[in-house]
């Protein structure tokens, strides 16, 4: 009986480390896309919204420049947020996994 009570327990502990790993890589997907999202969607609306600006008020081709310049720009800004992000994650990683020192730890 406490066998089978003990390898019932294994079972649940094995399937939660399983899910655990899981739930990890679909962070990671998220924030993926989200980097992919916030890298996207300004280069295509400021350019789209340029185009449009254009077709609709008759303006030169100075707007179509303009939207890809702030669209590049925030693009890259967008890009260089998330990886300032992702190495924070990383950081904090580390410092968890790191061992700890204590006080009468000498070289």
């Amino acid at each position: 009986m406490i066998v089978w009570k003990l390898f019932l327990v294994y079972n649940v502990l094995e399937k939660i480390q399983k899910e655990l790993i899981t739930l990890k890589e679909l962070s990671m997907l998220v924030w993926l896309t989200q980097l992919g999202l916030s890298v996207a969607f300004p280069l295509f609306g400021f350019v789209g919204g340029a185009v449009w600006l254009r077709q609709m008020f008759g303006l030169g081709i100075w707007v179509v420049f303009a939207g890809i310049f702030l669209g590049m720009y925030c693009a890259i800004h967008g890009f260089v947020q998330s990886m300032k992000i992702l190495n924070q994650m990383h950081n904090k990683k580390k410092k968890k996994e790191a061992p700890s020192v204590f006080f009468n730890d000498h070289n």
